[in-house]
């Protein structure tokens, strides 16, 4: 198994709880990644049935000149770019609308309820405007210049909640007008979860709750160890506030009472706490001079440390788990997929690599997908399939079952089946390039490593497949084979303008098993990772 050594941020998404004696927390839909942290209980977290079944995942779809990734809401993507606001179709890539009027630069992260969006934009002059924005059309609804929006912000039950360093405030969602404020001190940084009919909110040295209604404040949690908030957020599950402070520390708190239930003081954690199964998982640091990073699960209700395993060196980010296993990612100029069984005491030999990748500013897990934005653009990353079934001369096929078109139907040439190498080598995730100056089809097949031009993509040493149009070898892993050994005049070709390749050589190539049906002209493609 592979072994390795991970530096940079870790990113790992968990499975969503049963919380249904949660009031308001949910988004409209049950795989909305809504808000930050996808919820206003900020697990961290999808349910099962909306994240990626197998760590076998291929590109769907990629977006070009896009800035970042905000949030998924309503099978939708919603990203800022430098062309203004875009609105994505979350299962084609389509951009449905792009509105110019904002989203060049946003603050916080975009917030999206009752069919509504949220957003905190920045002027020319640095001014922050705040922007009501209906989420189908991209239509402003209504917009607020005002030092009213200069701290997180949600939206529940058609109220907007935010503050200023001396006022919290209640709006309508309608009209952007003011319901009640309360003032006080307020320290702008940090961000608001929700519990049941309470804001959660931040301040420096303490945790507090605001009744939704009128602002009164239920209770205040003080400790001078919670020091600045800063980007920090409370999660909230099973009546209970989770809070780690900037000094490593690990509150649970009442969330009904303030009271101090557990704290945690005997390790250093590096990220937020993500919360799974009554387990709360974090990054820990070990040792000084050289530390190391580890992932760590606690008992939710008691605080009891119940597993560690050493990870990587370096600065870690959050922690998510998915079916027992753990889809993450790494940041160091490079983001990668893995998976691997959260239950071993040594994660070492659990890694099972994807796809490695630049410069990544953001990912969501979501409808059964992993959507990542680098290198400028947006990709979705899918689960992906493991049968193709072809008929000769037809331009129509399946996978797994679905009825699909190619742009050129597959052919005999000289007892040999020709077809577009995409249609084969994308389906099963492996990227393809063509260089028109070489006559050369370039398939990738994803390990770690150096970088694929136009691809974002990293390999390690020369994985792929090299064919070029009238030769009759070709190059696998930088290894020169021939195409069909009993019949050495078989090579790539173009016909009508499209390049074709022999289909058996090309599946067997990457991996997977043929089978031809002589009965009804038909192909057989099997991935068998």
């Amino acid at each position: 198994m592979r072994k390795c050594a991970l530096l940079g941020i870790i990113l790992i998404i968990a499975i969503q709880l049963n919380t249904s004696h949660l009031l308001n927390t949910k988004a409209d839909n049950s795989c909305d990644w809504n808000t930050f942290q996808g919820s206003l209980g900020r697990l961290g977290s999808v349910p099962e049935e909306c994240a990626p079944k197998t760590p076998r995942l291929g590109i769907l779809w990629s977006h070009k000149s896009m800035s970042n990734l905000d949030i998924v809401y309503d099978n939708k993507v919603y990203c800022s770019s430098l062309k203004g606001y875009k609105c994505i179709d979350a299962n084609t890539g389509q951009l449905l609308w792009v509105n110019p009027e904002f989203g060049y630069q946003t603050f916080f992260t975009t917030f999206a309820s009752e069919g509504k969006l949220l957003i905190l934009d920045r002027k020319d002059n640095n001014d922050r405007v705040f922007h009501c924005v209906d989420a189908n059309t991209g239509k402003i609804l209504w917009k607020a210049e005002s030092n009213k929006f200069v701290s997180d912000f949600v939206l529940v039950s058609g109220k907007i909640f935010c503050s200023n360093t001396k006022t919290f405030f209640c709006l309508d969602v309608s009209t952007g007008n003011e319901i009640w404020s309360k003032d006080g001190k307020w320290y702008i940084g940090g961000r608001l979860s929700i519990y049941e009919n309470s804001v959660i909110a931040l301040n420096i040295g303490q945790i507090i709750s605001l009744n939704m209604d009128n602002g009164d404040i239920n209770w205040v949690y003080e400790d001078d160890k919670i020091g600045a908030p800063r980007e920090n957020w409370s999660v909230v599950w099973n009546d209970k506030v989770y809070y780690l402070s900037l000094f490593g520390l690990l509150y649970c708190i009442d969330a009904k009472t303030g009271k101090e239930i557990w704290k945690n003081i005997s390790s250093i954690m590096t990220t937020k706490p993500v919360i799974n199964n009554g387990k709360i998982y974090a990054m820990e640091t070990v040792g000084n001079s050289f530390p190391s990073v580890t992932v760590a699960w606690y008992d939710a209700n008691t605080g009891e440390k119940l597993l560690r395993n050493n990870l990587v060196t370096g600065t870690t980010s959050e922690v998510i788990v998915q079916s027992g296993k753990c889809i993450f990612t790494t940041f160091q100029n490079n983001f990668v997929f893995f998976s691997m069984n959260i239950e071993y005491s040594n994660f070492s030999d659990m890694f099972n690599f994807e796809y490695y990748v630049e410069n990544v500013s953001n990912a969501i897990i979501t409808l059964g997908k992993i959507y990542v934005s680098f290198a400028g653009s947006l990709y979705c990353f899918c689960d992906l399939p493991y049968n193709i079934e072809l008929k000769i001369n037809s331009d129509v096929y399946k996978v797994d079952g679905q009825t699909k078109k190619m742009d050129a139907p597959t052919v005999i040439i000289g007892n040999t089946t020709y077809i577009p190498a995409k249609y084969v080598a994308e389906t099963f995730g492996f990227p393809v390039l063509w260089s028109e100056k070489d006559k050369q089809i370039n398939i990738i097949i994803p390990n770690t490593g150096k970088q694929v031009p136009n691809a974002n993509i990293v390999v390690i040493g020369d994985y792929s497949l090299k064919m070029n149009i009238g030769k009759s070898t070709a190059k696998l892993y930088g290894k020169e084979v021939q195409i069909n050994p009993k019949y050495p005049k078989i090579t790539p070709v173009i016909i009508n303008g499209r390049t074709m390749v022999p289909v058996r050589f090309l599946a067997e190539s990457l991996g997977c098993e043929v089978k031809w049906i002589a009965e009804s002209k038909t192909i057989l493609i099997s991935y068998k990772p």
